[in-house]
This record gives structure tokens, sequence and C-alpha cells, in this order.
């Protein structure tokens, strides 16, 4: 089990290279694992799933919908989703008495967060649709209260591997619990040092308390690093030392090069991608070949920067999420066809292209079996769904 499906997937090829290996082990994120159980149970299973882009573009409906206060600092409406999706997953799996000490850094005060969290619980409801939070809530639930769906479980996992557990939460780690018990064959595998996401909700003092939680169990400590230069292991270590709650180690490189680092301080955040693309540049003059070079970045956005910059510069370059490219793909097919609507053509076809782009929750078969905008409307009848057709016609307007 771990935490992301592209690290799922590289577990079982990895598996299946090894030899005398055979097809049967689950490799799994603790998400996909928890919708397979909420499935199982029973009025849950016909639910869908709200992927990121229809979870945002329901907060965004809710937040027009009510005029919701959001405070002004928070102008960019992607960082804003994020923090949003953030602060209900911290109110909703914090146990009753962290929930009084709640305080939204979002919104202009708690009261208009709550108003905000009932509606989008209520939504969610109306729609038969549950987010990622709700997997481990269904699947943490259906555990504690079905005992013959929890014994089916075990029965099925006997030895259970977790990789990444320092990124573990206190829900994934009642249900990691749960499955294991009684046999408690769990094998754990990660790295106090690299825990990130502690603001969604992963508590690294989850994987400090192991031992104590399982006594006598082994602990087998990895201090090769294979990756970077000794003066890169160095500097490494000597930052994370700063932290005292944390496993003792004391990590060697195998590299025998000394390594360099460099560090770039920038006051603006788009201006820190300009000395890294100069540097590369520098490094292929002094004969380093651009497939040499690779540059990591915290996020894929930050990647995508630096391929429009590489464009930019007739840099040769590979993204590793894709083409880069703002006159192709669905994002631009879609503001092309707005465009066109909004200099007239509002042709059916171009109409019905954009009717759920952002979702309005209009069934696919209502638009299929529809000729123009009348036979939709006099198909879906009265509702809150039909409001947002009429707020799209006037937009059309």
């Amino acid at each position: 089990m771990t935490f992301s499906r592209k690290a799922a997937e590289e577990l079982n090829k990895r598996y299946l290279g090894l030899s005398g290996a055979v097809p049967g082990p689950l490799f799994s994120t603790i998400h996909a694992f928890a919708n397979q159980v909420r499935k199982d149970l029973p009025g849950y299973g016909q639910f869908k799933v709200l992927g990121d882009a229809e979870r945002s573009r329901l907060i965004k409906q809710i937040i027009t919908d009510m005029g919701t206060d959001i405070l002004p600092s928070t102008y960019d409406m992607e960082a804003t989703m994020k923090l949003i999706t953030t602060e209900i997953s911290k109110f909703r799996l914090s146990s009753n008495k962290a929930r009084e000490n709640f305080l939204t850094i979002v919104f202009r005060d708690n009261d208009a967060f709550f108003k905000f969290y009932k509606e989008y619980e209520k939504m969610k409801w109306e729609i038969q649709s549950i987010d990622y939070d709700d997997m481990l809530i269904f699947c943490n639930n259906g555990f504690k209260n079905n005992p013959a769906l929890l014994a089916r479980y075990r029965a099925m996992y006997s030895y259970i591997m977790v990789d990444e557990f320092q990124d573990t939460s206190d829900i994934q780690y009642n249900i990691i619990k749960n499955l294991a018990a009684p046999k408690n064959n769990l094998f754990i595998c990660g790295d106090d040092d690299q825990s990130i996401y502690g603001f969604n909700n992963a508590k690294p003092e989850i994987m400090l308390g192991f031992p104590d939680a399982y006594p006598g169990c082994g602990v087998a400590r990895l201090s090769t690093n294979y990756r970077s230069d000794t003066d890169i292991v160095k500097a490494a270590g000597n930052l994370i030392h700063n932290n005292t709650a944390r496993f003792e180690k004391d990590i060697v490189g195998k590299s025998k090069e000394e390594g360099h680092v460099e560090l770039i301080y920038s006051k603006m955040d788009e201006l820190i991608y300009q000395p890294i693309i100069r540097k590369v540049i520098s490094e292929n003059e002094e004969g380093v070949p651009f497939y040499d070079m690779a540059i990591l970045t915290r996020t894929n956005k930050e990647g995508k920067f630096f391929a429009l910059m590489c464009q930019k510069m007739n840099i040769p370059y590979y993204y590793a999420y894709g083409e880069v490219n703002l006159y192709k793909g669905a994002l631009w097919n879609l503001l092309r066809t707005y465009l066109k609507i909004a200099y007239g053509d509002d042709s059916w076809e171009n109409i019905s292209f954009i009717i759920n782009k952002p979702n309005r929750y209009v069934k696919k078969e209502y638009i299929q079996n529809s000729k123009n905008l009348d036979e939709l409307m006099t198909a879906m009848g009265e509702g809150w769904k039909r409001k947002r057709l009429v707020d799209l016609i006037k937009f059309i307007h």
C-alpha cells in the first residue's frame, strides 16, 4: 500500500520483474483500497468519485451562489482551491476536540467556512458524489461497524506492507491497523525526515511511535545514499539535524565525488526560473549535453513553467507530464469554443460542447437527445440544475 498511483504502478512493475514472481499481490494506493471497501458497503456503491477538477468546480459554484466571503489575500484561484480543499480535509478528518480549535485562513471567519462546508456536504449528497476524504471515512467506519466485512478483508491480506509511511494520517493508520490485526504482519517503509504533507493531515509522529505501538518489531536502517554526492548528502544532513523529533540516523553517500551545492535566492517566485535556465545554457556551452541535465521541481506547475521557458529559448526538452503547448489540447479547444460563442457563433454544436465545462450537472443523455437549448430546458424540468442552465443562457446572450 502506498500513497500515489504512480508509486503503486512502479512497485507492481518491479515485483513482476523479479525472478519467480507470480501475479497475486495487490499494489494499491490507500485511497484506491479504501474506495474498493466503500463499494462493498450497502447504499454507497453507486456514488461516483469527484476528481480534482470536478471538486474545484463544485467549490467555485458554491462560493459564487452563496457569496461566501473569502479573504482578499487569496487572489490566486488555483492556490485558493487547494487551500479550501485542505481546510475541508483538516476539519472533517479532525477529532471533535481538534475541531474546537479549528481556525480558517481562507474564509472571512469560521462562520463563513461552516456555512460553506455545510453546503458542500449537502451538494455532494444531492449529486450522489464523494471526494477522496469520503473514501477513507467510509472505509474506516465500514471496518468499525461491519465485522463481517472486516473479517473478509483480513482473510484476503495476511501480510501488509505500507510504503511512504511518514505521510500517514490518523484515519489511514486506523484503517491499516484494523486490517493488519490480529496477526499484525505489518511491514512499514518510510523516512520521517521526508514527511512534507503535514498540511494534508500527515503525521510523522505516527511513524516515530510505531516501535511503541508494536513492541518487539524489527528495525532495519538504510544509511547509504546512492543518488547524491558527498557534499550534497552532508548539506542535507546539516539541515535536517535541526529537527529534534526524528529517528537519529547517519547517512553516508555511496559516491566518491564531492558534489556541489549552489543556492539561488529570489524575491519573486517567477524570477527563480531565469537563472536556472541560464545555468542550463551555460553548462551546455561548456560541453554538457542537454540530455544529461535534469530539473526537478516541487510541483508539476513549476515543471510546466520550465518547459515553457525551454520552448521560448529553443532548448530541446522532455516534460514528464506530456506536451506543453498553449495552442493544443482540451483547454485550448474549450477556450476557442467559448470565444466562438462570444463572437456570435452560438450553434448547437458549440453550445453542447461547453454545457458541462465547467460541470453544470446536465445529464449526457439530455444533451445527446436535444437539438437545441429549448429542447434541453424542457428535458431538464425545474430545479437548481435548470438555474445553472439559465445562467449559461444569460452568459451567452
